[in-house]
């Protein structure tokens, strides 16, 4: 990873031009320059975006970005892919795919030491990679979810005639790992999830008490300047924080909004020369657009200016943002059950594979006797409302025809509800959307309730969701 030079730093081009998703890409070739210091201040321009669906010239594509680590003496970018169980070596310049590390090698490594293989059970969580320049040496972290039986793991790649190779693997000591970074500062590598970020020692294979940073929450990316004094977070829905790492205080000015230039989930940030290369993870893009999964990288300045109609990544072009965002945070339940629970007693939530789109949807299953399935928001996606029109959304099915399912939306002050939306389906074993509106009636002072039920559901019934959606205009 390279320092971010000041906006007026010349720099030396190459004299070609490439163009990658219809946007001018110049300097082609040359490896990011390394810097002295951050803009005091930030500022953002979209200057393009790499596509990654398929990987120029290639039919390989990445199925679910979680993570990314920046290599300088080979200018490479690594990506890690969690549904695809693989990472990538990119060339940042071009977007050309270098090398693909699959899932069934990961499957075939050894544990450190000559013990038992991999197998499946450690790759189909791979969430994070980080690279420590002091030792060449790429981590690759995969997790538990949301599968039962997988297992924590720390895979390591390190150099054979001249590139990254599979070395080994130990089992990890903690279940969840959603972001990692190598801090040039301490030489120490990172690891992160939710609110908490711990050491990680491949040396001894060990975590390190966990702490977190003020106001930081739901970390999905991690990267630290070539200094270590900085760290760069990514986080949900599409967000990057910097933080004085000295201080473990989040830097004011430098909360940095991705969603007006078309960032539908930050998974990781890289800093790269002059630029902030971020890694989209949203899976829900419609088919054959060519910002699914891809990477926008931004120039950085003086105050943050988003882009303007016309603009790429701007309101109405392709990859500009939606009139109204999705506030539901994990609506395709890629991510586990995160922000989802059960609503009555005698029923269990689980996860299934299969969604409507993407890899999972959830099912709710009445395990007791006869009563009521639901799902619900929790704690609820919109915690303070905006004066607009709630408009609730959900994909459904259910191998028991006939059944009923109301979605419903409620505006609550406090206990007391002030506003309800209400809509109802007959269930089919097809998949079928059902949506409901809801005018604000105290916007600014009250939360807004969303949940699927189906009364008078028998012992053995369930329900499958996907793609839940609720947005304001």
């Amino acid at each position: 990873m390279s320092r971010p030079t000041e906006k007026g730093r010349r720099r030396t081009r190459a004299l070609s031009t490439l163009v990658i998703t219809g946007v001018a890409l110049t300097g082609v070739g040359l490896a990011p320059p390394a810097t002295a210091s951050l803009p005091p201040a930030p500022s953002l321009t979209l200057n393009r975006t790499v596509r990654t669906n398929p990987f120029l010239g290639s039919d390989i594509l990445a199925r679910d970005h979680e993570g990314s680590a920046y290599v300088p003496a080979d200018n490479s970018l690594w990506l890690a892919d969690d549904d695809g169980r693989s990472i990538y070596e990119v060339n940042p310049q071009t977007g050309a795919l270098k090398r693909w590390v699959r899932g069934k090698q990961f499957a075939a490594v050894l544990e450190l030491g000559g013990g038992p293989r991999a197998t499946t059970a450690r790759t189909d969580d791979i969430q994070a990679i980080a690279y420590d320049a002091a030792r060449d040496a790429l981590y690759v972290f995969s997790g538990t979810c949301c599968v039962p039986g997988l297992l924590p793991t720390v895979f390591r790649l390190t150099r054979s005639a001249g590139r990254f190779e599979l070395d080994s693997y130990q089992a990890l000591g903690v279940t969840d790992v959603a972001a990692a970074g190598w801090n040039p500062g301490d030489g120490k590598v990172y690891i992160g999830a939710d609110s908490t970020i711990q050491t990680y020692s491949w040396a001894d294979n060990t975590v390190g008490p966990g702490f977190g940073i003020p106001g930081v929450s739901s970390i999905y990316g991690l990267d630290f300047t070539d200094d270590g004094k900085d760290l760069f977070v990514a986080r949900p829905p599409a967000t990057i924080t910097r933080v004085d790492w000295a201080s473990r205080t989040k830097v004011p000015g430098w909360e940095l909004d991705l969603t007006p230039y078309g960032v539908l989930d930050a998974r990781a940030s890289e800093l790269l020369g002059d630029q902030l290369w971020v890694s989209d993870g949203f899976d829900f893009r419609p088919a054959g657009d060519p910002l699914s999964h891809a990477l926008f990288v931004f120039d950085m300045g003086g105050t943050v200016t988003p882009p303007g109609p016309g603009v790429p990544g701007g309101p109405g072009t392709p990859g500009g943002p939606s009139p109204s965002k999705n506030l539901v945070g994990n609506s395709g339940f890629e991510r586990g059950l995160r922000g989802w629970d059960d609503t009555a007693a005698g029923a269990k939530l689980t996860r299934v594979k299969g969604g409507h789109s993407g890899s999972w949807a959830a099912r709710v299953k009445r395990t007791g006797a006869k009563g009521t399935l639901g799902l619900t928001d929790a704690p609820n996606w919109v915690g303070k409302s905006t004066d607009g029109t709630y408009t609730g959304s959900l994909w459904v099915r259910s191998s028991q025809k006939g059944s009923v399912l109301t979605l419903k939306l409620r505006e609550l002050k406090g206990e007391k509800k002030v506003g309800q939306g209400v809509a109802r389906l007959t269930l089919t074993k097809k998949w079928q959307q059902v949506t409901v509106t809801l005018p604000s009636k105290k916007p600014g002072r009250s939360t807004i309730d969303y949940s699927a039920t189906v009364k008078r559901a028998a012992k053995g019934a369930s329900f499958d969701a996907d793609d839940a959606g609720l947005t304001v205009s």
